[in-house]
């Protein structure tokens, strides 16, 4: 190949690395303890957030001289670790809260000379580090863990980023048109992205270098969990303390690309950069390493291109952030993979199903509304009254020194209080109303497929919502269902569950105002269709009944 064409290939830039150390003098301190514990120390976290940090021949420092063997007599005092501090040229690491520790000593003979050669190795949950030369941060980034995907958007902003994994070659102007054509889409070959809007700036998702050996190691099961991609964005906010970036960060991400690709996606780090691209701090913390296992995939990168804008669309959501999307989306996530048992799955989306309905109202039919009100009053002293008197009771128990009986006896007031026998939850009811609440219309079709030759459509509806009842207390209280014995139905357990899956994610999608298309899991692969596509005419056959 030509020079000229050499002048135009992509590649990768040197900035960031799946994998980092810290050299240096580490100091050590100890609580209660006359003297802090210093020596050479290097610090690796792999691609999974993994740590490993040794300090080896350390001395012990309290402002006197020092001898090695003051090291053993120290560590043998066992004084509890709370901060390990680490300096060399490139800046600071430090880590937050208290530290474990382990140590080993081996007699060595040098030269004829008796010494102590001792190994201190140390862990802990959180950390950062800070570069010695201090820039403004700009962007975040997010190296990504188990994001298998193909990606095909483009920015033109975007295309020499200064965290671009493969900055895309400034293609020389060339007065043959033919020429330039294929020039450019050389040029353009890596340049493929996920481009999301997040506060207002554009952000990209990009895969690494060696994404295809990083993929096929994790789907032939060579490696459990590895990182794949970076996720970069604007910093927004404070950001010189962990709080302070917990305030603005949408750490939520995690979880829609999880939703999207079909396996849980982590994160090992954090890290701040600045406009040129140094690094200015990375924070060590637990953003979750998980186990690689695909389950079904919502957004098809190829087929779909809907992953940035799933990102757009929640991000600018009203509801993003809140507990109750983030425990939703979490037991969608974890019940994606086919590996599990089908209580376990079923289990997962139901509640999901379950935290949505009490978020929005859904749960509980109060069954006073329907009669007088002097008899609602009357039921209702009744029980307000039994409420006190079981109270009074554990009173009684608590003074007679009987705490366990009042343990329980106050246990039992306290539900008498908070849900009350005429209080009715029916979870196919609840779900059956979130579907409404969000215009899904499966209720009306699974009230066709519930219906027998005869029944009217209300008989079916009662059906299915009994259905549905069932399968939620199976699978959270019944322990299994009897497949093998035949007194459970393992095809239709399977389509509800499939179904389920299908309506928790539609609902999701509908929170954050998706738009785009997605790949329904009631049908076969390579399937494209709208959040709304279920109609009242829809036949069961759709959602995967037969």
């Amino acid at each position: 190949m030509s020079a000229d064409w050499d002048d135009i290939k992509p590649v990768p830039a040197d900035w960031f690395r799946p994998a980092v150390e810290y050299r240096g003098e580490g100091r050590a301190s100890f609580r209660d303890a006359e003297g802090v514990l210093q020596g050479p120390t290097v610090i690796s976290f792999d691609d999974r957030g993994e740590a490993t940090a040794q300090m080896s021949r350390p001395v012990v420092v309290s402002g006197g001289p020092t001898r090695s063997t003051d090291v053993t007599r120290f560590l043998l005092s066992d004084p509890p670790c709370d901060g390990l501090t680490v300096t060399g040229g490139e800046g600071t690491f430090e880590t937050d809260g208290r530290v474990a520790y382990d140590w080993e000593s081996k007699d060595l003979l040098s030269t004829g000379e008796h010494r102590s050669s001792v190994l201190v190795t140390f862990r802990w949950i959180r950390s950062q580090f800070a570069a010695a030369d201090v820039e403004q941060d700009r962007f975040w980034v997010l190296p990504l863990i188990n994001l298998l995907f193909s990606p095909h958007q483009r920015a033109v902003p975007l295309d020499r980023h200064p965290l671009r994994i493969y900055p895309t070659p400034v293609v020389p102007h060339d007065e043959d048109a033919d020429r330039a054509l294929f020039r450019k889409a050389y040029a353009h070959q890596k340049n493929r992205l996920v481009v999301f809007e997040c506060f207002g700036e554009p952000g990209f998702i990009e895969r690494l270098a060696d994404y295809g050996e990083r993929k096929a190691a994790l789907e032939s099961g060579r490696e459990r969990r590895l990182a794949t991609a970076v996720m970069v964005g604007h910093v927004v906010g404070a950001s010189e303390t962990w709080d302070a970036v917990r305030e603005w960060f949408p750490f939520d991400v995690l979880g829609l690309l999880g939703l999207a690709s079909g396996a849980e996606v982590g994160a090992p780090w954090l890290e701040l950069r600045s406009a040129s691209g140094a690094l200015v701090r990375r924070w060590h913390v637990t953003l979750g390493t998980p186990e690689y296992r695909r389950g079904h995939t919502a957004i098809d990168e190829a087929l779909h291109t809907g992953m940035g804008h799933l990102l757009t669309r929640a991000l600018g959501s009203r509801e993003f952030g809140s507990t109750h999307l983030r425990v939703a989306m979490r037991h969608l996530v974890d019940g994606l993979g086919y590996h599990q048992p089908i209580e376990e799955r079923l289990g997962h989306f139901c509640r999901g199903i379950d935290g949505l309905c009490r978020e929005y109202g859904l749960t509980g039919d109060n069954l006073l509304d329907s009669i007088g009100g002097d008899y609602r009053r009357a039921v209702r002293k009744v029980i307000g009254g039994a409420a006190k008197t079981i109270q009074s009771i554990a009173d009684e128990a608590a003074a007679d020194g009987d705490t366990a009986a009042a343990g329980i006896l106050e246990t039992i007031a306290k539900r008498t209080r908070s849900n009350p026998a005429y209080v009715d939850y029916n979870f196919g009811t609840a779900a059956n109303r979130l579907m409404q609440r969000f215009e899904l219309s499966d209720p009306a079709v699974m009230a066709r497929r519930f219906a027998e030759e005869g029944d009217d459509a209300g008989e079916g509806l009662r059906r299915w919502t009994k259905w549905l009842s069932d399968c939620r207390g199976t699978s959270m209280h019944g322990g299994y269902f009897d497949i093998v014995g035949g007194s459970d139905d393992h095809r239709l357990l399977w389509q509800t569950t499939q179904h389920l899956l299908d309506v928790l994610l539609r609902v999701i999608l509908r929170i954050v105002e998706y738009e785009g298309i997605y790949q329904p899991a009631v049908v076969g692969s390579h399937d494209a269709q709208r959040v709304d596509w279920v109609k009242p005419e829809t036949s069961p056959k759709a959602l995967g009944y037969q």
